[in-house]
């Protein structure tokens, strides 16, 4: 789940060999402005926090389990980021 980012994603699933990994989110704390470390005036990411319920199959064995994981969108009016910072 550490790769997962439900503000892009919100339901899905993968399939990782011959295990099966389904999640469906829900938004439970609203998306805010976050302001980089750098100083900059402009935010340049939205951050919001979901509740995630997954579950993972194997032939007969299942999981399931609910997490609290962080979500995140690029603002489209950030400034860019320069490589040479």
């Amino acid at each position: 789940m550490a790769v997962l980012n439900p503000a892009l994603e919100p339901k899905g699933e993968r399939q990782l060999g011959d295990l099966k990994i389904s999640w469906e989110s829900q938004l439970v704390e609203p998306m805010r402005d976050e302001f980089s470390f750098t100083g900059a005036f402009v935010p340049r990411w939205r951050l919001g926090l979901y509740r995630v319920k997954a579950r993972a199959s194997r032939s007969e064995v299942n999981a399931e389990w609910q997490q609290l994981v962080a979500g995140w969108q690029e603002r489209a009016d950030a400034p860019a980021v320069r490589s040479d910072q």
